[in-house]
């Protein structure tokens, strides 16, 4: 921000001395030369503040893409963690119609769609950790076992909360950065 006030103000110091001062008064054939990089001076400055305000409404766009988006996203998750919750008490060939493991995979996709940073981490995480649970439960030999006896089911469990408490606290810094 620094910068563009200087170059703002260099661009209106140049302006107001070549219009002030006549610069063919002073440089005679010269001035054409002097009109010419000014002109190309100023047309990059404005190609460099374009370039600036473009990037700057992209990163607004992103930002106000989450700010919209996670809320529904936390509160589908939180669903999802209450149903896990329940059902670790039920057997293995009770809960085969449930379909949790898909959920959350899409729950995840959207999340990772919104782009806010700091989630990729535990977004991986939970995803490795949702494949490993569904595919134990598909290939555990004896469906009379509990859900919650299922290698990995407490680790889903805990990076599914660990998210949603990511989601707060990234919405509570998009709240006091506004």
């Amino acid at each position: 921000m620094i910068i563009a006030i200087f170059v703002i103000g260099i661009s209106l110091v140049l302006l107001v001395t070549g219009c002030v001062f006549a610069p063919s008064f002073f440089f005679g054939d010269l001035a054409k030369d002097i009109w010419s990089f000014v002109g190309v001076f100023l047309s990059y400055m404005g190609a460099f503040f374009s370039t600036y305000a473009l990037l700057e409404v992209r990163a607004l766009g992103k930002k106000y893409f989450a700010k919209q988006r996670l809320p529904e996203l936390k509160k589908e998750l939180s669903e999802i963690t209450r149903k896990l919750d329940s059902l670790k008490e039920r057997t293995l060939k009770d809960i085969l119609g449930e379909g949790f493991a898909g959920t959350i995979r899409v729950i995840l996709k959207q999340l990772e769609k919104t782009r806010a940073p700091g989630f990729t981490e535990v977004v991986t995480k939970t995803k490795n950790y949702c494949s490993s649970v569904e595919s134990a439960v598909a290939a555990a030999p004896d469906q009379s076992v509990l859900l919650r006896d299922v290698e990995n089911f407490w680790l889903l469990y805990t990076a599914l909360t660990e998210l949603i408490d990511e989601i707060n606290a990234y919405e509570k810094e998009a709240r006091a950065s506004l």
